[in-house]
């Protein structure tokens, strides 16, 4: 039970390591509070929410100048709106 557990979580840190860019630059960027989360959830659970995060961190990067209009004038409209 326990060395799977283990074998589980060296699994876990092998992939977070390539998710920070692989191993050369993980030992930088790692951050524990993440890693303790991650290493704990369903593995299709992480894979759903790191799939949401770089589909957000990609929009943003790729398409950061159309967005940008679209935000725009949504604060444009709500602006004379009082709350």
């Amino acid at each position: 039970m326990y060395r799977l557990k283990l074998l589980q979580y060296l699994d876990r840190l092998s992939t977070y390591e390539v998710i920070l860019g692989g191993l050369h630059i993980a030992h930088e960027e790692y951050c524990h509070t993440f890693f303790e989360r991650f290493r704990e959830l369903n593995i299709i659970q992480a894979a759903v929410e790191y799939a949401r995060v770089c589909l957000l961190y990609m929009a943003l990067y790729d398409h950061f100048s159309d967005l940008l209009k679209q935000l725009c004038e949504i604060f444009l409209q709500s602006a004379g709106k009082p709350y």
